[in-house]
């Protein structure tokens, strides 16, 4: 029996990856291409000291299926609460962008949606 989701967000948090977050993004996106389902990606930076908050502008600003929640003292778990209660999905999950590739997201993803 397949669950019907109206929604995916996808809950991203960061810190200190502005070297390469956007391709990582990049890789989710590819990802979530292939389930055909509505989807949302909620950036969520906290307390970085790099340019991670201006890719994450950067990239809001070009997607429309982009929000962004930020912090900006570190708070792993204050940010994904806050993500969380900005998602708008009936489906939600987050990644480790360091640690989980499109693949891990798309195989995760499957699952839920079988």
């Amino acid at each position: 029996m397949h669950k019907s989701y109206s929604l995916i967000s996808v809950i991203i948090p960061i810190y200190n990856q502005g070297d390469f977050i956007e391709s990582v993004v990049e890789d989710y996106v590819l990802a979530l291409r292939k389930l055909g389902k509505p989807y949302e990606i909620i950036l969520a930076p906290n307390g970085c000291q790099d340019n991670t908050l201006d890719v994450c502008h950067r990239l809001v600003k070009k997607n429309k299926e982009f929000q962004l929640v930020a912090l900006e003292k570190n708070g792993w778990g204050k940010i994904i609460k806050q993500a969380v209660e900005a998602s708008k999905g009936n489906l939600i999950c987050y990644v480790n962008s360091a640690r989980n590739t499109g693949g891990d997201l798309l195989a995760v993803l499957s699952k839920a949606l079988e």
